[in-house]
């Protein structure tokens, strides 16, 4: 059995992201065909730099960057023989550097980040002194991207627009496409109620979740207000307290805080609201939602890169397009829908792993 070596920089849990999601199931499934050693990023455990806007690494990546993370990835590889070393994430490209020439390397790339910061440069109308500093962080991580990405020996993207993408950009490289998926298909039986319960799940550590739940406080529910639509909001992800309460005094607002499993969430809501405006790649709270017959009322850049056609997935431009959304709730249209995400199954999807690499 051949040996794989998988460094990611984010755990598989707790599966509060959809990044530790994929990483779970990386883990699960390749098992299956590999001898697996996993390397994840720990701040407590890998001392980084301190921050600086000059630094070869970008700004926003110098978190991940770790001397100590270096040193032990090194000793690993000169211990065993690796058929195969797999980095997940682009704040990790820069391990590249110190992988034997030898080897077999692949890069997952859970999203394009330099697409992902372009789209938040002008977010939320800044001032032209974010805009320049937005440009320059933006520039920092395209360069980086640029540098590192082309030294893989294959490229592995989420959806099938990041991988067009990514061809444009490295049109030599061997560029595959292993999309986001989902545990199983566990439609959930609903339980009548007077009000609307809505909800949204991930962690504000990466911003466009905080703007997105910051667009329904601040565009969404006024109009709900308005036309005296009752609702409850179910928030779930890694949040401060705290700050939610010092933010979104609110009370239709339901803090969940962490979840140990996901199911919990999607049984109290009837629609998942994800006005994401930034990022790339694909929304697996997305597909999770769909798996269990919640729909979705999402922007245009949050349902990018989920090649489904469905009742279950509404695309809203407007505040106004969300609430006509909201008074028109699908029914009883599972099983075209069930037979669109049966390809999507995570051991589906990397049962050609071995086949394609």
């Amino acid at each position: 059995m051949q040996k794989i070596l998988l460094i990611s920089a984010i755990s598989p849990t707790p599966q509060n992201s959809g990044g530790a999601t994929r990483i779970h199931h990386t883990i699960k499934e390749l098992s299956k065909y590999y001898q697996v050693d996993f390397i994840t990023f720990n701040s407590s455990s890998f001392k980084t730099q301190p921050k600086k806007l000059t630094d070869k690494i970008p700004y926003w990546f110098s978190p991940w960057y770790s001397p100590k993370l270096i040193s032990h990835i090194q000793k690993l590889i000169k211990k065993n023989h690796y058929d195969i070393i797999q980095i997940e994430f682009s704040q990790i490209l820069y391990l590249i550097k110190y992988l034997p020439k030898d080897t077999k390397k692949i890069f997952v790339a859970h999203d394009i980040s330099s697409v992902s910061f372009y789209r938040r440069i002008f977010e939320n109308k800044p001032s032209l002194f974010k805009i320049i500093i937005r440009l320059f962080l933006f520039f920092q991580i395209y360069f980086y991207e640029k540098k590192y990405i082309p030294k893989f020996d294959t490229i592995i993207s989420v959806s099938t627009k990041d991988q067009n993408t990514l061809k444009k950009h490295f049109p030599n490289k061997k560029i595959l496409c292993l999309e986001n998926g989902i545990d199983k298909i566990n439609f959930l039986k609903k339980i009548s109620s007077k009000i609307i319960n809505l909800g949204y799940i991930g962690s504000f550590s990466h911003t466009p979740n905080l703007h997105a739940v910051k667009y329904f406080f601040n565009k969404i529910a006024p109009l709900l207000d308005k036309q005296k639509i009752s609702y409850k909001f179910y928030l779930a992800g890694d949040n401060d307290p705290n700050f939610i309460k010092n933010n979104f005094d609110n009370h239709n607002l339901i803090n969940l805080g962490q979840i140990k499993k996901t199911k919990y969430f999607y049984q109290k809501i009837n629609y998942l609201i994800t006005p994401i405006f930034s990022g790339s790649g694909s929304r697996i709270k997305i597909l999770e939602s769909l798996s269990f017959g919640v729909p979705i009322i999402s922007s245009p850049i949050g349902a990018e890169g989920i090649n489904i056609k469905t009742p279950y997935l509404q695309i809203a431009n407007t505040p106004e397009e969300y609430l006509n959304c909201l008074k028109d709730l699908p029914k009883n249209q599972y099983k075209n829908l069930k037979d669109q995400l049966k390809p999507l199954l995570w051991k589906t999807i990397f049962h050609m792993y071995p086949k394609i690499i």
